[in-house]
């Protein structure tokens, strides 16, 4: 009885003996579709008939049997191609250049996705971002729900007609934050609504004026925001209802960078 190996990727049988699985730890290489495997671990029984007129050593590309290669020693062999490889070489040309821009679209669309998690991980400090360049500030920016914290409010009244919103706000992480729109709803004396309206970034003002209003919240800083609102609008619709508070909620805006 002879020893024989099958080739696991192409179910190839190769005559082969104890001294050629003795070599290379018993690495072998198919001369049939070039692939390399352990000889060892595909041994099989083969009919000494079957095989009787198979010589060892290199394959005859002239045999009438193509099918059947006997293993050469290989003093030297580097891993072919894997399949997947070898399939995707085989792909025309557009579909070769598509596939991988598809893959790297789907990529950024995850990033994207996961964003917020993956900046507040980077190992950034607020030194390193206030003086970063402004096209890195605006990339790394949080949106403002997910940085901003309200750490104080209050309505004043200026005139009859007008009332002044005061706000002040925090960026409680370590990387900047989009400036926020911001949800300001009226109400009476009974909790009742009177009107609604959202402030953009351009709608109040900043008190502290070392703080540019054209960059994200810097990290860890402290906002002093101002909105002027005008109620004589609401008292010709409403005359017999008086403004006795407001409820404010911090709204994420689009940022001019995406």
């Amino acid at each position: 009885m002879s020893l024989a190996t099958r080739c696991p990727r192409c179910n190839t049988l190769f005559k082969v003996s104890a001294g050629q699985l003795q070599l290379h730890d018993g690495q072998v290489r198919c001369g049939q579709c070039k692939s390399v495997f352990s000889g060892i671990e595909h041994l099989t029984a083969a009919d000494s008939t079957v095989w009787a007129n198979l010589k060892l050593g290199a394959s005859d590309e002239s045999s009438s049997a193509p099918a059947t290669h006997t293993l050469p020693d290989l003093p030297g062999f580097s891993t072919p191609a894997p399949r997947l490889t070898q399939r995707f070489m085989g792909l025309p040309v557009w579909a070769r250049i598509a596939l991988p821009s598809l893959i790297l679209l789907l990529a950024m669309q995850v990033a994207l996705g996961f964003r917020t998690t993956l900046l507040q991980q980077l190992p950034l400090n607020n030194q390193t971002l206030s003086n970063a360049p402004a096209w890195l500030q605006r990339w790394t920016a949080l949106p403002a729900t997910a940085a901003l914290r309200i750490e104080g409010s209050g309505l004043n009244k200026r005139s009859s007609n007008e009332v002044v919103l005061e706000l002040t706000l925090k960026n409680q992480q370590h990387l900047p934050a989009h400036w926020p729109h911001l949800r300001v709803t009226l109400v009476d004396s009974n909790e009742q609504v009177l009107a609604v309206r959202t402030l953009k970034p351009a709608d109040y003002q900043l008190r502290d004026k070392h703080i540019s209003p054209n960059l994200p919240v810097p990290p860890g800083t402290t906002l002093e925001l101002s909105a002027y609102l005008n109620l004589s609008k609401l008292k010709q619709q409403l005359p017999e209802r008086e403004t006795a508070g407001f409820k404010l909620e911090l709204l994420d805006g689009s940022p001019d960078f995406i």
